[in-house]
This record gives C-alpha cells, sequence and structure tokens, in this order.
C-alpha cells in the first residue's frame, strides 16, 4: 500500500499519528496527551475528515486506534468519537472499516469508554487490552 501521507496532528494537549500497518489493509492511529477542549470537533474535525477521505480512497478496511498513550478525554470529546463511528457506520457496507481500539486496560476512564464504544457498535468496533 502507498502511503497516505497524513501529516501528524500536534496541538499543545494531544498528538495524533497515522501509521501504515504490514496489513496493507490496515492502518492505525496513535493518539497521545489529553483531548480536553470544549469543541474538540472544531479543532479535530479536518483531521478525521481527512483519515475518512484517505480510507475510502486507499480501500482500507481495518483500523487500529492506539490510545495507551491518551490520558485523558472529556465529554466533549467522547461525543467527537461517536459522531465519527456513527459516520463510519453510516457508510455502504462496502464502504465501512471496521475500528479496534487498543486501550490501557489499567485505565478505568479507557475501561468504561471503549467497552461503551464497543457495546454501541460492536458491528465495527472491536476492542484489544494492553496491560501495562
Amino acid at each position: 500500500m502507498k502511503s497516505l501521507n497524513i501529516p501528524e496532528f500536534v496541538d499543545d494537549k494531544c498528538s495524533i499519528k497515522v501509521t501504515d500497518d504490514d496489513n496493507e489493509n490496515e492502518i492505525k492511529v496513535k493518539f497521545a496527551g489529553k483531548i480536553s477542549a470544549r469543541n474538540p470537533n472544531e479543532i479535530f474535525d479536518p483531521f478525521f475528515e481527512s483519515l475518512a477521505q484517505k480510507l475510502q480512497e486507499n480501500n482500507i478496511k481495518h483500523i487500529n486506534l492506539d490510545t495507551i498513550e491518551l490520558e485523558y478525554i472529556n465529554s466533549s470529546a467522547i461525543r467527537m468519537f461517536i459522531d465519527w463511528i456513527n459516520s463510519v457506520k453510516k457508510l455502504p457496507i462496502d464502504k465501512r472499516c471496521n475500528i479496534k481500539f487498543l486501550y490501557n486496560a489499567n485505565s478505568p476512564w479507557q475501561e468504561s469508554t471503549f467497552s461503551m464504544f464497543f457495546r454501541t457498535f460492536s458491528e465495527i468496533v472491536s476492542l484489544q487490552e494492553y496491560d501495562a
């Protein structure tokens, strides 16, 4: 697979880096830091829109969201993730990708938040625990 050429997103509290996985139909998106903005959609929507476009252009079917180094997200950021997952779910089946959250099993907020994503969107969301 050719590189998706999505630049790393960095602000004063959070970074997001996209890397090609070994499998040609997979990518990894690594989050680090905190997402605490009052309206994170204003900050992150351009990144997620670019990511969605590249996923469809390159027929990527699996996205691994590595949130192990994500220290905190506020309720607005939870809503942002829900909106993004919903946008993926609304795509025609042949255009959808499966979303796997790699999360820190020792973090209570990650356990509860990402488990809720799985329970709500089990047809496209899966979880993988990382026990640090």
